[in-house]
């Protein structure tokens, strides 16, 4: 047999960490073996690449939420885009469409809509009125002095789901609390418990933290005029029902009036279509199904068909979102809250949730690439 001559190539021991033998360390290697060295380095090539194309997209789309002429640009681009494709609607259940969402969907919007602060920049651009704002920082150098404060307000955390209170009277008639928080229900509220609550708030992020967009925003805190729906105001009672439009493509599919969300044991939901006609067989919830309200009480055609012209006005543009609104007691409608990720879930019956998932087209591009 012919002798093979031998080969003497350098020794790649890794990618990331090994080191090469010096050239006066080379070995000899069968033709098989320096194949199996090059595929290696090619694959160590293609790893490095990638990484190089990850790092120069990050770079390339990172965004400072904190500079307002970026978020003004964002929501200028934003309202210039018309989506032009998406993928198959019927590929995807419900709830997996929006873990699809916290996945990959990295439109730089979504920060922005969610964020109870910089969602004033956005409304100001869709022409449609939050509730008063009384503060809004991302310190608590300023904040506000309880003498200076009306006597029923909300104070929220902006940039995380949860983190709230309200005051009524000088007092502490509800709160969600973040972590760390004491129980404040029934105090009196002071301005060193207004000063804690606001440097807790800020230093923390919100602990889903699958959930990318509440991961990036600012953290701030808004302190807003608190809504009362009819004759039961300066209680919890009263407190202004929460309308919650599931819109799709700009168009609002159901309207959620939630009632009574502050009082134990009495919270309801009740859907609607979008032309006002109640649909008290729709539910949702795990093993507690939500309730809706009696007859007597659902809202007028007229009120539902409003809200969701108004949701459709602020939902232009986007495949899926939930549009929380609130109604004062003159009929007035107020954004609260544009959520990327609905917790609404579970529905009854379970074809609704194939008929949500239907009228939601994922976006083939999500402005920003999903990865």
């Amino acid at each position: 047999m012919p002798v093979q001559s031998e080969l003497r190539v350098p020794v790649m021991a890794t990618c990331f960490g090994g080191q090469s033998p010096k050239k006066d360390s080379d070995v000899p290697m069968s033709p098989r073996s320096m194949a199996d060295v090059a595929r290696v380095t090619c694959h160590c090539y293609f790893a490095i690449g990638a990484l190089l194309l990850l790092a120069l997209f990050s770079q390339r789309h990172h965004v400072d939420y904190t500079d307002s002429r970026q978020v003004h640009g964002i929501i200028a681009d934003f309202n210039e885009v018309t989506p032009t494709s998406c993928s198959d609607p019927d590929i995807l259940t419900y709830q997996e469409k929006h873990k699809w969402r916290k996945a990959h969907d990295r439109n730089p919007i979504w920060p922005i809509v969610g964020d109870k602060r910089l969602l004033r920049d956005f409304a100001k651009s869709r022409d449609v009125a939050m509730p008063p704002l009384i503060y809004a920082s991302q310190n608590c150098d300023a904040l506000p002095k309880l003498s200076t404060l009306p006597r029923d307000f909300a104070f929220k955390a902006s940039h995380t789901c949860g983190c709230n209170m309200i005051v009524i009277g000088g007092n502490v008639s509800a709160h969600k609390r973040c972590r760390f928080d004491q129980d404040l229900v029934g105090a009196k509220v002071t301005d060193s418990m207004l000063q804690q609550l606001c440097l807790n708030w800020i230093g923390q992020k919100y602990e889903r933290t699958n959930e990318w967009a509440y991961q990036v925003m600012p953290p701030s805190v808004v302190i807003e005029r608190l809504l009362y729906r009819g004759s039961q105001a300066q209680s919890l009672q009263g407190i202004a029902d929460d309308l919650k439009c599931f819109s799709f493509n700009g168009q609002t599919a159901y309207v959620m009036q939630v009632s009574q969300r502050f009082v134990r044991g009495r919270k309801t939901d009740t859907f609607y279509e979008p032309n006002g006609k109640p649909r008290p067989d729709i539910r949702h919830g795990g093993n507690s199904l939500s309730q809706p309200l009696p007859p007597e009480s659902y809202l007028d055609p007229a009120v539902i068909q409003r809200a969701a012209a108004f949701c459709e006005q602020a939902a232009r543009g986007f495949d899926h979102a939930r549009v929380d609104l609130l109604q004062s007691a003159d009929g007035s409608l107020f954004l609260g809250e544009i959520s990327p990720y609905s917790s609404v879930a579970n529905f009854q019956p379970a074809s609704l949730a194939m008929e949500l998932s239907q009228r939601w087209c994922l976006p083939l591009d999500t402005g920003f690439g999903g990865l």
